[in-house]
């Protein structure tokens, strides 16, 4: 092996160590495990127990008095945000879960349990939420399967934009859009913000410059993921799979109000990232997971894009 591919490999090596090292401090300062009294650990909690309550609700065979404990852990935890933090959206869809919990033909109907739940609710609860169960049918979709084939075949990666900016009726459809995407245990851990102007031109600065079309966009969007709601063993990962899943609704979201739009992936260093999170405003628990740039299509430009083929995803099914 020739020195200068030695030296390539060992650089590239020790730059590896440096980033692993990065990521293994974030996660011993944010992850849910290592959290003590801070608000997202208290939150996630709380998301968590509606979480398993609600979903103990929706099984067709339950035991008799079910969920007991899980009840009465999630009123403490209520209780506990109430006086910490104050209301919260979360803790309004947590004591509508308990309602509907009460409700539940096969709950607990402890009396002490459901004077607990009352106390709470009469205290605190707005009762402007329906959370528990719903009854699910096949979808009866008015497209048709070559319709929404079509649009998921027509999106493709635009860096040209006009000048017409896009409207706050756009972004409540696509804020109404997003907000449906799946998430680990309805965690609801992701964020989307939306620069322009001079913080635009700093994000793109920091993040390898405009490269002759990154200033074109109307709008920068950044998705992240609040590291603080995992765990830093088997869900480590967790937050880049919920963003990009989130990120994913954002961009067909875009593409369904015929706004065009191209990912650009987040250079991710220590000294970049730290510098990227002050320009933005981000809390250190936040994990930058992409930024995707957009805007209307200009129509009165030639557009060319790659064609970039596709090869034929397939489905390798294993059946023993």
């Amino acid at each position: 092996m020739k020195i200068k591919t030695i030296r390539d490999l060992s650089s590239q090596m020790i730059e590896t160590l440096v980033l692993c090292w990065n990521d293994f401090l974030f996660l011993v300062r944010n992850s849910y495990n290592f959290q003590v009294n801070t608000r997202d650990k208290v939150m996630v909690n709380v998301m968590l127990g509606m979480h398993s309550l609600e979903k103990g609700m929706s099984f067709a065979v339950k035991k008799k008095n079910w969920g007991k404990e899980k009840a009465y852990k999630l009123c403490t935890l209520i209780d506990k945000a109430f006086k910490l933090y104050g209301d919260d959206e979360r803790l309004q869809i947590a004591m509508s879960v308990l309602e509907a919990y009460v409700n539940d033909s096969y709950s607990c109907k402890d009396e002490k349990l459901l004077n607990t739940i009352k106390s709470l609710l009469d205290k605190f609860y707005k009762n402007n939420i329906k959370a528990g169960v719903k009854e699910i049918k096949k979808p009866n979709f008015t497209a048709t399967t070559d319709q929404i084939l079509d649009f998921f075949k027509t999106r493709t990666s635009i860096r040209y934009f006009s000048k017409t900016p896009i409207s706050d009726d756009e972004f409540a459809k696509v804020e109404e859009l997003i907000s449906c995407t799946p998430t680990a245990c309805n965690r609801q851990t992701c964020r989307t913000y939306a620069f322009r102007g001079d913080i635009a031109k700093k994000i793109i600065a920091n993040q390898l410059g405009d490269q002759g079309w990154c200033m074109n966009a109307d709008t920068i969007f950044i998705v992240t993921a609040n590291g603080s709601y995992f765990n830093s063993t088997y869900e480590s990962k967790e937050a880049y799979i919920d963003g990009g899943m989130y990120a994913m609704n954002l961009c067909m979201g875009l593409h369904m109000l015929r706004i065009g739009s191209c990912f650009k992936m987040f250079i991710r260093t220590p000294k970049i990232e730290k510098e990227f999170k002050r320009i933005c405003g981000l809390q250190e628990n936040e994990i930058p997971i992409v930024l995707l740039l957009a805007g209307h299509y200009d129509e009165e430009h030639l557009n060319r894009q790659p064609i970039s083929v596709r090869i034929k995803s397939k489905i390798l099914r294993r059946n023993r």
